[in-house]
């Protein structure tokens, strides 16, 4: 690649997804709209860098930030990766974790790491669900409760092993889109992504079509705190799902960011996904792709 052509294709990806809606393009929220609570979610770690551990750096910011001091979170983590969950330094780190009333949910139980679900035999996938329940009740005491698959990946399959397992399948709203790290782990297009995804909030709540937990509408919101830059904006990225949900006129909870581990677990309990419910999915991911085409087609005249 010749060097001349690098800012080019930067600035492409920053400028990627960055047409925003206004909020007078969408349709009005019911009045009994119940205000939102962010429920914030990190996948892949415990990172076990030592010079700067992102891992680390999210907890104190969760603890510590101007937006909403002492947000707890549940951390999809891998136990038995090789570079993080499988060391004694990984281990260390989840114990933080409790510490600080976070919740520990299970990404993979894999010695191989990372490994798409979905590409694992029912046997593989089974015993790694076994092997991950096991390292997370060594640490707190009892069992996980919650799984994510890795990339994203289900199908029926694993889906009835999670169940068979005694795990439920906890997806989400907003996704933060910094799994894929690019270079220097920068995350370009990080505002007009976090707009885009408020938007499709906003658009299932004009649709009522939100559940409701306890009088709020838990939204759940992920990240992944393996990526050294979330881990440096992470503040900023509170600030901004605040600032632009206000902007697009979503209701707020008065605390915007859940702060007690069982209410944690109970609103994920809530927004599980059933393993025979893949119609469900099927429609939520169909949902988002419309609503974002039909309220980019400029209005017309009557």
């Amino acid at each position: 690649m010749k060097p001349r052509l690098l800012p080019l294709i930067l600035l492409g990806v920053s400028l990627a997804g960055c047409h925003s809606i206004s909020p007078e393009a969408l349709a009005p929220l019911p009045p009994e709209t119940a205000p939102v609570r962010f429920l914030l979610t990190f996948d892949d770690g415990p990172s076990i860098l030592e010079d700067y551990n992102p891992t680390l750096a999210i907890h104190e910011q969760l603890a510590n930030n101007p937006v909403q001091p002492g947000i707890k979170a549940i951390f999809f983590v891998q136990t038995r990766n090789r570079n993080g969950g499988g060391t004694a330094r990984g281990k260390e780190i989840l114990r933080q974790a409790l510490a600080a009333g976070h919740v520990i949910g299970l990404h993979s139980g894999s010695a191989r790491g990372h490994i798409r679900h979905t590409k694992m035999s029912p046997e593989e996938l089974a015993q790694s669900l076994i092997d991950g329940k096991a390292d997370i009740a060594a640490l707190t005491g009892e069992a996980p409760r919650f799984v994510r698959p890795t990339f994203w990946g289900h199908n029926e399959s694993t889906r009835r092993t999670y169940a068979e397992n005694g795990l439920e399948m906890l997806l989400t709203d907003i996704n933060g889109a910094d799994g894929s790290r690019l270079a220097f782990h920068t995350w370009f297009n990080r505002y007009s992504h976090i707009r885009a995804e408020l938007e499709h909030v906003r658009a299932a709540l004009a649709r009522n079509d939100m559940p409701v937990w306890n009088g709020r509408t838990p939204v759940v919101v992920t990240f992944h705190d393996l990526n050294v830059d979330t881990a440096q904006h992470l503040t900023e990225y509170l600030a901004m799902l605040v600032d632009d949900a206000r902007q697009l006129g979503i209701p707020l909870d008065e605390k915007p960011f859940y702060d007690r581990a069982p209410d944690a677990t109970a609103v994920a309990a809530q927004r599980t996904t059933p393993p025979e419910s893949v119609v469900e999915v099927r429609r939520h991911w169909a949902a988002r792709k419309q609503t974002r085409a039909a309220l980019l087609v400029p209005a017309t005249a009557n």
